[in-house]
Formats: C-alpha cells, structure tokens, sequence
C-alpha cells in the first residue's frame, strides 16, 4: 500500500517496553524515515534497537523530521493506560501546525482536545475506529479453515510479531494467508483490522468472530490472528479470552519471555508456561479444540548458550517445540502449521 512518509515518536521511551508500538512499526514498515525522541536524538536506530533492521535517524523534534520529509507522525509510545500527556500533546500540536496526518493508537481521544481539534480531520485514530457492535454466535468454530491464534503468558511477549512472522512465512510458500489485527500497532502495519481491548465487552469475540470469517470469504487457507495479553493476567485477560472464543482457532502458538518472572506492569507472578499451555487449550475445546504446536520463547539478555539450554529444557518439559524469536524459529513453525 503506498503510505505518506512517516516519522514516530516515542517522547523519551524509545528503548523502553511502552514503546513497543513504535516498536513493531519500525520493524515492519517501510515508510518510516526517522524517529522523533529528544532523549536519543543524534543517534541511529541500529544502535539502540539493532533488531528493528532499520539504520533511522533519531531527531529531538518534529520539525526535524519534517524537514527529511516526514509527512505524517505515528505516536509510537504510550504510558500503561494509554493516555497522552502534555508533553506528548505539544509534539502532535507541533505536527498538526505543519499540517502533517497524525496516527494515535492511545486511548485518549485526540480529536477532542481543546489543543488539537482544529486539526481533527488530519488525526486517525487506531483505537476508536467505528467497528459493528456484533455479538458472537459460534460460527468461526465451524469452519474448515485453519486458524491460528498466537497467545502467550504477558503483555509484549511477541504475539503480534509471531503472527506477523507466521503470515509472510505462509505466503512466501505460496499458500493462501490472511492476517487479522487486534491492536493499534498491527493495525498500522497491515492496514486493517480492529482493537479489541477497545470494543465493548460484549461485543469483542463478534467482532474478532466477523474479522475471521472475512478472511475466510476471502478464499483464505490459514488466518493468523494476532493475539492480546494473557488468559491469567488480572486486568487483561477479558480482551485474551475474547479472543479465543471469537477466533475459534484450531492452532495456538505460544509466547514467552524466558527472562520475565513477573508481570509487565503488573506486580504479578508469571503462571508456569505448562499450566497456562494446558488450561489454553482446554477452554478452546468447549469450541473448536485448538492445540498449541510451539513455543516462541523471547531471551533478550541471555547469552546464545544460555537461551539454547532454556529452550531445550522447556521443549523437553512441554514435549513440544520450543523455538527462537528468528527467522529459523518461524520456519520450524511454518512446517507444522502447514501439515494442517
């Protein structure tokens, strides 16, 4: 799709997880030219996030970015609850003075900030995108479609990066794929799609529902819905389930950080992957059984030794694959899902 070039902000968050947003777009699109964060400015992004595969400039302001040509600001950082402050309120008004589009994916709704609503025709917003307030009726969980959604035991433990992944491993196969967005990030990246933890309550698994059998209509083989949360997190887990009950997937794939033992934001312990695997696929069965075909486990700070043993003691303890966030890993993954 041809886009505007973009620049993200993340407002000092750069290389934090709340930035996981900017994140994911810098990784996976192609019409980002620089990152605006004041904190990090002078730097190149493959200094500070190597895995993003992108060699960006960081600049302290907008007007920077738009002098390289950077016409539209993605808001690529959020603190936990996804409100703007007032600082993240004079970066936008800076972009909107220079009449640039302007992408949120915060809770808060930009078009109706005294600051910002001269601008609110240049202002998408991710998060409150008008979906139809559908109720669930069961019909994902007929289909003969394979249907994969990627779960995990935290926020931000790679769900939408495995689906992301899965989906281009598919095609380049040549098989018949389709990938459904849950949240504002994927959203960005593929163009389409809704944020579930947006919806009504009663409303999230129709609207999941109705996204995967669009995809379906639309002759594909495998969906790949990208998943949210965690089905044992204590503030999340509404959107988790959701989920799992619209999706009706037959496939699970799990992911884990190996380093985190606690909660991300949340001063909570991580269940044991095993319990949560069991009982994931347990309350699928009420559905469509759904079976977890592996593990995509995360180990950022963990030597290469380190990471190997962890993920071979898991896959011998879950006697299921247990792979590396990298390209070798996803294809492990492809060649199961494709026996489906």
């Amino acid at each position: 799709m041809n886009r505007a070039p973009a620049a993200v902000a993340t407002f000092g968050r750069l290389v934090e997880l709340d930035a996981k947003t900017g994140h994911g777009i810098l990784r996976f699109c192609d019409n980002i030219v620089a990152v605006v964060d004041d904190r990090y400015a002078g730097r190149r992004l493959t200094d500070l996030l190597p895995y993003a595969g992108r060699n960006l400039p960081i600049v302290p302001t907008v007007a920077e970015a738009y002098q390289i040509g950077a016409r539209e600001l993605v808001i690529g950082a959020a603190p936990p609850g996804g409100e703007a402050t007032s600082h993240m309120v004079s970066v936008i008004a800076d972009a909107a003075k220079r009449d640039m589009w302007i992408v949120s994916g915060l809770h808060t709704r930009l078009t109706e900030h005294p600051e910002l609503t001269g601008s609110a025709h240049r202002i998408v917003e991710l998060r409150h995108r008008q979906v139809p307030e559908l109720v669930a009726t069961g019909a994902a969980a007929k289909l003969e479609t394979t249907v994969l959604l990627t779960v995990g035991s935290d926020c931000a433990a790679g769900k939408m990066t495995t689906a992301l992944e899965l989906w281009r491993g598919l095609r380049t196969r040549g098989a018949a794929a389709s990938f459904v967005a849950t949240g504002q990030t994927a959203m960005y990246i593929a163009g389409d799609g809704a944020a579930v933890d947006a919806v009504k309550s009663d409303f999230a698994a129709g609207v999941t529902e109705s996204m995967v059998l669009e995809a379906a209509r639309g002759g594909a083989r495998y969906i790949l819905v990208e998943g949210q949360g965690s089905i044992l997190h204590p503030a999340y887990s509404g959107v988790s389930l959701a989920l799992l009950h619209g999706a009706a997937p037959n496939l699970l794939v799990f992911c884990h950080d190996l380093e985190r033992s606690r909660m991300a934001y949340f001063d909570r312990r991580i269940a044991d992957v095993a319990d949560e695997i069991d009982l994931l696929e347990r309350l699928s069965s009420h559905q469509r059984r759904a079976v977890v075909v592996g593990v995509v486990a995360m180990a950022g700070g963990m030597t290469p030794d380190q990471a190997a043993r962890r993920r071979a003691d898991l896959a011998a303890r879950l006697g299921r694959p247990v792979v590396m966030p990298a390209p070798s890993g996803y294809e492990e993954l492809v060649d199961l899902i494709a026996e489906f």
